[in-house]
């Protein structure tokens, strides 16, 4: 995995597959991740006005729990109310 320790990107597509970024900010950047590219991690990061892109992998998890939660009713939006907040717990 690539490491990326400090500093500041601005304006730019940064890809989140594969690397781990320490300390850097970013501004105005957008985040991009696939799902595709191995382990990422994001620590002691700040993001300023960024945005995120989800594509391949990522987006179609994405587009499943978005499936789940309106395809299947109130069960469906429970259920992906509860993997969420156990991800969430698990932090």
């Amino acid at each position: 995995m690539k490491k990326v320790n400090g500093g500041i990107m601005a304006n730019k597509r940064v890809s989140l597959d594969n690397t781990l970024y320490d300390g850097v900010t970013f501004k105005n950047c957008t985040m991009v991740y696939t799902g595709e590219g191995g382990d990422m991690g994001l620590q002691n990061c700040i993001l300023e006005n960024c945005g995120w892109e989800f594509n391949g992998a990522a987006a179609n998890t994405l587009n499943f729990l978005e499936g789940l939660s309106k395809g299947m009713g109130p069960s469906g939006k429970d259920l992906v109310r509860k993997l969420l907040t156990r991800v969430l717990d698990d932090l």
